[in-house]
């Protein structure tokens, strides 16, 4: 379910759910998965940037001084852990708001010129 890459009609069933309460839930959940989701895509890339700097390092061995490698390795292990915990945060939260979505509370998603 990759809700971000869309652009979504939000529809209130005002006979099932009149006071709209429901509505400030699947909205709070909604826009955290799409900030959670642009960190991780974020942090893959500059994973990959990092990553190809590994890469010339292990094709020319020299290219970078001995503490600048380290550095580069350390910085890498870490953004990979952040990377990895933003994306199990992000799986959290789309699992949250397709609970929300799920309850029937008079609130939906649909994609435009999608038929209800």
């Amino acid at each position: 379910m990759k809700w971000s890459e869309e652009i979504l009609e939000i529809r209130v069933d005002k006979q099932v759910h009149p006071d709209r309460s429901q509505l400030r839930h699947v909205l709070e959940a909604q826009f955290r998965y799409e900030r959670v989701s642009m960190a991780r895509s974020t942090m893959a890339h500059l994973l990959a940037i990092v990553g190809i700097l590994i890469w010339l390092e292990g094709i020319w061995p020299d290219l970078l001084p001995e503490e600048a490698r380290f550095f580069t390795f350390v910085f890498w292990g870490s953004m990979l852990f952040v990377t990895v915990s933003i994306a199990l945060e992000e799986f959290v939260l789309s699992r949250k708001l397709a609970s929300y979505l799920a309850r029937k509370g008079g609130v939906s998603l649909h994609k435009p010129g999608e038929s209800s």
